[in-house]
């Protein structure tokens, strides 16, 4: 059931277990970490790429895709800091997942380490908290 029992005909076709395989294997270790430390109720806030869909299924947490209907989700993507903490205070967004292979980090995060704990990198993906531990 959740997002794969709804979804099982577009994996299936796009995403399905045969294409699965073709995942980079740092990809599937990120998803892994973050069904085993980050809580249920986490949001991450990612790309519209098509491959975070993995995130619902093997990582069991929510996304939160940017998009022009989330006005949030682009601001923490855009990396502006003055935006990023007016954002947050209203969002429903927990964490940023950003995917390496398609895309480059802002610098803001990694400049605000107490602001935005890096909780996870590796060659694939990295994630942080949008707000202090």
């Amino acid at each position: 059931t959740g997002a794969w029992g709804h979804n099982a005909r577009i994996f299936a076709a796009y995403e399905g277990p045969r294409q699965q395989a073709h995942m980079p294997p740092a990809e599937r270790a990120g998803y892994v970490w973050i069904k085993e430390h980050l809580p249920k109720s986490a949001v991450l806030v990612t790309s519209s790429h098509r491959r975070t869909a993995w995130l619902s299924v093997l990582g069991e947490r929510r996304r939160y895709r940017a998009s022009p209907e989330r006005p949030d989700a682009e601001t923490f993507r855009r990396g502006d800091l003055g935006a990023i903490q007016e954002a947050r205070a209203t969002s429903p967004a927990t964490h940023i997942l950003f995917y390496r292979l398609h895309e480059d980090v802002p610098p803001v995060y990694a400049q605000h380490p107490k602001e935005f704990p890096l909780l996870f990198e590796n060659d694939a993906l990295v994630l942080y908290a949008l707000s202090p531990l």
